[in-house]
């Protein structure tokens, strides 16, 4: 069982416990892209490890400039009103500062990491719980009152854990109508959605947005630690940079940074919505777990059985990480979330449940 704001994907410590060699955990705790990539466009680029590695030698670009511009123009914003950032995790932790003992409002179940540092910077938090009579979906517009003296609203859509969407014209809607409420919308895991163009406000001006991404997800690299934000209040972004150190992301970070933006994840994307359909059809055949539908590249599910510890033990024993979400506010030990990874280890994963729930008759 995890601690409170204790998030997956803390391989280290399985391998530690387990005595075993990190590279022989199977993470299906952590929601990024399966497929290693840096070989390839490593290799197209024609850079060794020495190369690279000469650039730690010298101080970061101050505030990443370099990678900054070139995401500016390949998304199409304005370069003064993006940021980049070590991971999603700094602009949560800057945003939430800057509102110290405000009034929030989460829609949960969601990403602790809102939680935590709204409560670390005194903010009155109010709780909008979604019913898993509903698997898990907010209706924006009949919980709308609650914004009424909201000062910042957390959004992550598609939703971790949930893997729900909230619809663009609600949020819209909200935005247009609540103009003293600030939302940050977190789409980190919205190049994964179909069609995300019709779901993402990437084209949204509005003063009291602020748009959340990370290069974490999409080529699956959470090390990197880049993230980014956008909003069309330059005054909001200038508070912001004020906060932030000028070195948040190293100098290998951001020579990556700018190497991935020059390659398509389409085909990636393409294979990981065939691996998401294989593993959702076959989870689909377990009567002792309820699957709730994603839009993102996971799944969450509940385990109907007795003793739900007992079955993230037995996985975790075959080197394989789930993550457990008995530490989500709105959820119980009851949840679970399985990311999408390869079909090799899919099948792996399928089979351990399988031998599971034969041991288990």
């Amino acid at each position: 069982m995890l601690t409170l704001y204790e998030h997956g994907g803390n391989v280290y410590h399985a391998a530690k416990t387990l005595n075993v060699n990190v590279s022989e955990i199977l993470d299906l705790s952590s929601n990024v892209l399966p497929f290693y990539i840096l070989d390839n466009i490593l290799n197209k680029e024609q850079r060794d490890a020495q190369e690279l590695l000469k650039i730690l030698t010298k101080l970061p670009e101050a505030y990443s400039e370099s990678l900054k511009l070139k995401l500016s123009k390949i998304l199409n914003l304005s370069e003064q009103n993006l940021l980049i950032g070590s991971g999603t995790t700094e602009f949560i932790q800057l945003i939430c500062s800057l509102y110290n003992g405000k009034n929030a409002v989460l829609f949960i179940p969601t990403y602790s990491d809102y939680e935590k540092f709204l409560h670390a910077n005194y903010a009155n938090v109010q709780f909008i719980v979604a019913s898993e009579n509903n698997n898990f979906v907010h209706t924006l517009k009949n919980e709308e009152a609650v914004l009424e003296n909201t000062d910042l609203l957390f959004i992550c859509n598609p939703n971790n854990p949930t893997g729900s969407l909230f619809p663009k014209d609600e949020i819209l809607y909200l935005i247009s109508k609540y103009k003293n409420t600030l939302f940050i919308v977190d789409e980190s895991y919205m190049p994964f959605v179909k069609n995300f163009a019709e779901y993402s406000l990437i084209n949204t001006c509005a003063e009291n947005l602020i748009l959340l991404n990370s290069f974490s997800k999409i080529y699956g690299l959470p090390g990197l630690r880049i993230g980014w934000i956008y909003s069309a209040n330059k005054p909001l972004i200038n508070r912001i940079i004020s906060r932030q150190s000028g070195w948040s992301i190293s100098s290998l970070s951001q020579i990556l940074g700018n190497i991935l933006l020059d390659y398509s994840m389409d085909l990636y994307i393409e294979q990981l919505r065939k691996n998401k359909e294989y593993l959702y059809n076959n989870l689909k055949l377990y009567k002792d777990i309820k699957v709730f539908e994603s839009s993102a590249n996971f799944f969450m599910f509940k385990y109907l059985k007795d003793n739900p510890e007992k079955m993230y033990n037995y996985f975790f024993h075959n080197k394989i990480l789930l993550r457990h979400l008995g530490n989500i506010r709105g959820l119980n030990n009851t949840y679970f979330r399985v990311s999408i990874s390869t079909k090799e280890n899919i099948n792996y994963f399928l089979n351990i449940f399988k031998e599971y729930i034969q041991v288990e008759l």
